[in-house]
């Protein structure tokens, strides 16, 4: 029986090493969708304590100094917070368009896959026919040879 040889394995290859870039570059967007998230929540954290702050000296006596500052610091957190929240957004939008990515490679690997699968089982079907009429020449060429021999 002929080895079966895979005519398109540079090109299965190729795909699988697509893919794995795909793959990693997906990995690495989870953990920058994570670490902002993160960020993201420490943020508001610090919004609603400084929130939290405010609402503690206005029920006590504080300087018009002390409410600035208070204020100044709310308003950097507002800004912090819309800018992480920017940046969430942006790391989930990279994260959508790198799923997407790793799905079609991983699909086109997966149907190039299937390619070989498919002709790996055809050329065993061939060849196996092959065997079947080799074999049956043999016996009907020794059938014909007993046969002759046996005439005499």
């Amino acid at each position: 029986m002929r080895a079966f040889h895979f005519k398109l394995g540079a090109l299965l290859k190729l795909k699988e090493n697509h893919r794995e870039q795909a793959l990693l570059k997906l990995v690495s967007s989870i953990k920058q969708v994570t670490q902002s998230k993160e960020q993201y929540q420490k943020t508001l954290d610090n919004y609603h304590r400084i929130l939290q702050l405010i609402e503690t000296q206005q029920q006590a006596k504080f300087s018009m100094y002390e409410i600035k500052s208070l204020q100044d610091s709310l308003e950097n957190e507002k800004q912090s917070l819309v800018k992480s929240e920017q940046k969430l957004n942006h790391h989930k939008g990279i994260h959508q368009s790198r799923q997407k990515i790793f799905q079609k490679k991983d699909s086109e690997f997966k149907a190039l896959l299937r390619l070989k699968d498919r002709q790996k089982e055809l050329h065993f079907e061939e060849e196996t026919l092959k065997e079947q009429k080799e074999l049956e020449d043999i016996i009907a060429a020794r059938f014909s040879f007993h046969s002759q021999n046996s005439s005499y």
